[in-house]
């Protein structure tokens, strides 16, 4: 009976050592198997890669292998056992017409604007340098400079050319032919950056009409003095005025109360300076006496007849006639000298301001 139970206990144990036995053989063996099945996979990222062993090839089980979870800009692009995590960002391309956003990963500056379909456009001027490494969310901005051309049609103004006419007195204009103005096309070539001008040029000019210049007659002719009507008792003659002048005209004229004609062709200020010579001759032959006046001939012809008062009225010398010349007249061509009867006379004259009045 012992004997019996003592080699029940041990058969006991001998199961229990197989049993034991087994199970550390089948650990072994699938740790093996398992080892034998696992395969490397290579992850690359911003930071550089990194090598790790997984048995499942589904991308999302290797990721857990490596202890990597995906951020929402990211993604995996896969080549076989490589796995890229690619990092995306926006750049966004801002001109003053609209803006362009670019979803990308990491590249130029120039690779992004190719994507926005803008590189090598004419006129476009980004400010990031070309070439430059995009990395991140970035903003550029695109200046725009375009050239066009603009017509426009300018007026040329026409001019009035003057001519002197004796058809009309002095002060007197008329207009006797109308001008016409002319036109230009003008084409302009203007430079814009972003919407604003910068520069216009003209490149061409084509006269479309050509301005026709009028004509203007402007007058010659003395005016007529108008004559104030006197009452019969202010009126008086050269006959009964005192004048210095000792000539008498073939008839009295008839004068105002401050001694001036009341008829006469016309009238003209001008200085006069008092002269005597011990010689009573003259360059037209006549005597030289108070009443005869040396004159520029080319300005009052010889024989003139006048009469002359001095504009302060203080001196009415009276009727004359113009009779001499003398050197003053290249100095002083429109000048006059007038003749006294002595030379204290002539002192006491000298020169003053004369309204002489055309008879």
């Amino acid at each position: 009976m012992l004997s019996k139970v003592k080699l029940n206990k041990e058969l006991t144990r001998a199961v229990i050592k197989i049993t034991l036995m087994f199970a550390l053989i089948f650990t072994m063996v699938s740790t093996m198997i398992g080892s034998v099945s696992a395969q490397k996979y290579v992850i690359v990222n911003d930071s550089g890669h990194i090598e790790v062993y997984c048995n499942s090839d589904s991308t999302e089980n290797i990721l857990n292998c490596a202890g990597i979870t995906l951020k929402d800009n990211q993604k995996v692009e896969r080549t076989e056992n490589i796995l890229s995590i690619v990092t995306y960002f926006t750049v966004l391309f801002k001109t003053y017409e609209e803006e362009i956003p670019v979803y990308t990963s990491v590249c130029t500056i120039d690779q992004a604007m190719e994507t926005a379909g803008i590189a090598n456009k004419e006129g476009y001027a980004c400010s990031i340098p070309s070439g430059t490494v995009l990395t991140k969310d970035t903003t550029a901005v695109i200046a725009i400079t375009k050239k066009s051309t603009v017509t426009k049609t300018e007026t040329i103004p026409f001019k009035y050319i003057e001519k002197k006419t004796s058809t009309l007195y002095k002060g007197e204009s008329k207009i006797s032919k109308k001008g016409e103005d002319g036109s230009v096309e003008i084409v302009y070539e203007v430079t814009t950056v972003d919407g604003k001008e910068i520069k216009s040029e003209q490149i061409s000019r084509t006269v479309k009409k050509e301005a026709v210049n009028g004509i203007k007659l402007i007058g010659t002719k003395a005016k007529p003095v108008s004559v104030k009507k006197v009452s019969a008792a202010a009126a008086k003659t050269s006959a009964s005025s005192s004048t210095i002048s000792v000539l008498k005209p073939s008839s009295a004229i008839t004068l105002d109360a401050n001694n001036r004609p009341l008829k006469y062709k016309s009238m003209k200020t001008v200085q006069a300076t008092a002269y005597h010579q011990n010689i009573p001759s003259t360059s037209t032959g006549m005597t030289a006496k108070p009443g005869i006046v040396a004159v520029n001939p080319k300005i009052i012809p010889y024989y003139t007849k006048m009469w002359i008062v001095s504009t302060d009225g203080k001196y009415v010398y009276g009727y004359s006639i113009a009779a001499d010349t003398g050197g003053f007249i290249r100095k002083r061509p429109t000048n006059v000298d007038l003749y006294f009867a002595s030379e204290a006379q002539c002192e006491r004259f000298g020169r003053r301001n004369v309204n002489i009045y055309f008879l």
